[in-house]
């Protein structure tokens, strides 16, 4: 899981409760998010910080809308874009090389890496 922190701001003089809208199943193949705060109350002119755990579910650029529904406010909820280029697991070999030394032709010779 990677995270990132928002910011819910409150400009206006009245206390605002907000609530993260649910993820639809299908967008969870591609990717699913999760926050700290799903819902809460944000004071006056106050400001509340989101973490946003955000984890892909394959490679490639994804791209999946979360939204913020704001309580008693009748316009389309909050939409914030999570984007991240998914990525697979990165190896390195250990050693860069493998010496034998000498060796008998046409002989099975086997030595054990360490």
């Amino acid at each position: 899981r990677y995270k990132k922190v928002i910011e819910l701001v409150n400009h206006s003089d009245l206390p605002a409760k907000f609530e993260l809208q649910p993820q639809d199943e299908i967008s969870r193949c591609v990717a699913s998010y999760d926050v700290d705060y799903a819902k809460g109350t944000i004071e006056p002119f106050l400001s509340r910080t989101i973490t946003v755990s955000f984890t892909t579910e394959r490679l490639e650029k994804v791209q999946l809308p979360m939204w913020f529904k704001i309580v008693g406010h009748e316009d389309t909820p909050l939409e914030i874009q999570c984007i991240a280029n998914g990525i697979g697991p990165r190896l390195v070999l250990k050693p860069p090389a493998v010496k034998w030394g000498d060796i008998d032709v046409l002989k099975h010779s086997e030595r054990t890496l360490k």
